[in-house]
């Protein structure tokens, strides 16, 4: 009994210190953060009380030869006088701390534009706050939103207040001098899109966030002067952009499409029949999308206009489509630029007619570029491949930053310590031998490489092997070469850079084949440089400057390498030499390349 006793005074004492040392290290610790509030719907819990710099005169900072990466645009007419406003984020090496965000202005329908930014909201670099897309819309009242959204970064990606949109407005965007209201704070969450008004004139905001896996946006009942948080659907599996959008069909049903992740390869949707009370959880839609933005929207004439990258795997094709059965299907597509574009955005004017924007290789070529047609265009397009409007046009050039930005030494310093840093040392190349299309017998022997310089390893997708380089390329050309054997007339040959980093390829020779090509002097319109095939025109370079043997070389990447058919005897050794180096991305004006697509030597 006494045992038991003592074993019981012990175990208590030890409770007791353990329940001290407890509330002792609870009192040193940090309370937790409620964020049920955030994470209800209902009315909008302000997230964020600092809004980005705003600079109604930008300076030099800000001028074109300054940027080194701009894209994501957006676009408003004016209801009188039909000013075009047009806006885009732009900055340093890339999305990041260096961002901001700039307005430009055309009078004569989108032919010309202001050279340099009228207004820039910029970042707070230095709190880790980034100002990144920005969204334009004229409300029904004629009121011009400038929307921004600011990322703070000492929040976690999930966390609610890592995401805030903000708004200036503007009551007279006709005005020759536009007078703006003070930053606003709208609502939580990330915007890239068009708010959208329903027949019971409540406002839609498709802003949306990361805390949860539901779809979610904004609502107001009174024109924006409150919001209301509210939820959709469960999102669809997988982390994404969501970058939804809402269109409320004629009986009134309200149908949320939103972005994918990358490889589901069609737009999400769902939809509720309630106004917005209970949803059903994302689905597959039949629009095929790459995971990137696209744009919905009713027209006057009650047909709906979507804009979209209608290739599943990759942002080609950029399409404009009619639908005349409320967005069940599109009947009537025209593209309006087939190369790897993205973001488009649009406003219809008082006629019909239709301007839409959208940004093209954002970190090399630069290019911010509007459209303009009608639905005239659209139809008669899908027959004739070309617009039938005098007044339309395609891929206007509404501002282009140079390759080479022009940089003190203060301002590269500081674009070198926000680029982003690689995992990898620098560029390594692939040299690929395919031997699938000649049937799954294909047998590859005496395989050889410079064991120093390159590696051989099996190819995982089929009979062939990959020659890998095993060290980083400099920017000093190198010779490789290797050598093999198969036991069919024909394989693929391939070049490609193995680390995702561009490499440049010259000097090519084979011996032991009929296929002897060096110099690719000329591309013609079946993508062929002297018989080599490229996957894309927008992403290799034909050049002659620094090249090796004093002609012309190709540019590569992991995704857009170059291929050839070789011919050669089985049996018989087949030895392939080449040389490389760390490359750029493509510089005009070496492209050869012509929206004609006409064929034209390099000079």
């Amino acid at each position: 009994m006494l045992k038991n006793k003592l074993s019981s005074l012990i175990l208590s004492a030890v409770c007791l210190c353990t329940a001290v040392a407890g509330a002792e290290k609870a009192k040193d610790a940090k309370p937790q953060e409620d964020l049920s509030e955030y994470l209800t719907p209902g009315p909008v819990k302000q997230n964020c009380f600092t809004h980005c710099k705003v600079d109604f005169n930008p300076g030099k900072k800000y001028i074109t030869a300054k940027r080194e990466w701009q894209g994501c645009p957006t676009i408003l007419r004016s209801p009188k006088k039909g000013i075009l406003y047009a806006g885009w984020y732009s900055g340093g090496p890339g999305e990041g701390l260096l961002n901001y965000s700039l307005m430009v202005r055309s009078t004569d329908g989108g032919l010309t534009w202001d050279k340099e930014p009228l207004l820039v909201i910029d970042s707070l670099t230095d709190q880790k706050i980034q100002s990144l897309d920005i969204q334009y819309w004229l409300d029904p009242q004629g009121r011009f939103w400038y929307f921004w959204t600011q990322r703070d970064y000492n929040y976690p990606m999930r966390h609610p207040k890592h995401l805030s949109v903000w708004a200036m407005i503007c009551d007279d965007p006709d005005a020759d001098t536009l007078k703006w209201s003070e930053p606003r704070f709208v609502s939580p969450g990330f915007l890239r899109c068009q708010p959208t008004v329903l027949k019971d004139g409540r406002w839609i905001l498709c802003a949306y966030d990361w805390v949860d896996n539901y779809y979610r946006y904004s609502e107001s009942f009174d024109q924006g002067k409150t919001w209301f948080r509210r939820k959709a659907g469960k999102k669809y599996p997988g982390f994404a952009f969501d970058e939804s959008m809402v269109l409320e069909q004629k009986d009134g049903t309200l149908r949320l499409l939103a972005r994918p992740t990358k490889g589901v390869g069609k737009l999400i949707e769902c939809f509720s029949k309630d106004g917005g009370k209970t949803w059903t959880d994302g689905q597959l839609s039949n629009i095929p999308n790459p995971a990137c933005r696209f744009f919905i929207k009713r027209l006057k004439s009650g047909k709906i206009l979507l804009i979209n990258n209608f290739e599943p795997t990759d942002r080609y094709d950029l399409c404009v489509a009619l639908s005349e059965d409320d967005g069940k299907t599109w009947k009537y597509k025209f593209n309006i630029d087939p190369r790897r574009c993205t973001y488009p955005d649009a406003v219809e004017g008082p006629d019909g007619e239709i301007y839409i924007i959208h940004d093209y290789s954002r970190g090399s070529f630069k290019e911010i570029l509007l459209s303009r047609l009608t639905e005239r265009d659209i139809v008669s397009g899908l027959v004739k491949n070309s617009l039938v409007i005098e007044e339309s046009f395609l891929k206007h050039i509404v501002n282009k930053a140079p390759y080479q930005v022009d940089l003190t030494p203060e301002e590269r310093a500081l674009s070198d310590k926000f680029r982003p840093k690689r995992k990898y040392a620098g560029p390594q190349f692939i040299a690929e031998i395919d031997g699938r299309n000649s049937g799954s017998s294909t047998k590859f022997t005496d395989i050889t490489a410079d064991e120093k310089t390159m590696s051989v390893k099996p190819w995982k997708r089929g009979p062939g092997f990959d020659i890998c380089g095993s060290k980083s390329l400099t920017s000093k050309w190198q010779t490789f070469s290797f050598s093999f054997v198969a036991n069919v007339p024909r394989v693929v040959f391939s070049l490609r850079s193995q680390s995702g980093r561009w490499v440049d390829f010259d000097d090519i020779k084979a011996e032991g084949t009929s296929v002897y090509n060096p110099s690719f002097e000329e591309i013609n319109v079946d993508d062929e440089a002297n018989g080599w095939r490229y996957y894309s025109e927008t992403y290799f370079k034909v050049g002659k400057d620094d090249a090796a043997d004093g002609k012309n070389y190709m540019t590569c990447t992991k995704k857009f390498p170059t291929r050839q058919s070789i011919n050669v005897t089985p049996g018989q050794k087949v030895t392939i030499t080449f040389k490389a180096r760390a490359g750029a991305r493509m510089r005009y004006p070496a492209s050869v390349w012509h929206s004609s697509g006409t064929v034209k030597k390099v000079k």
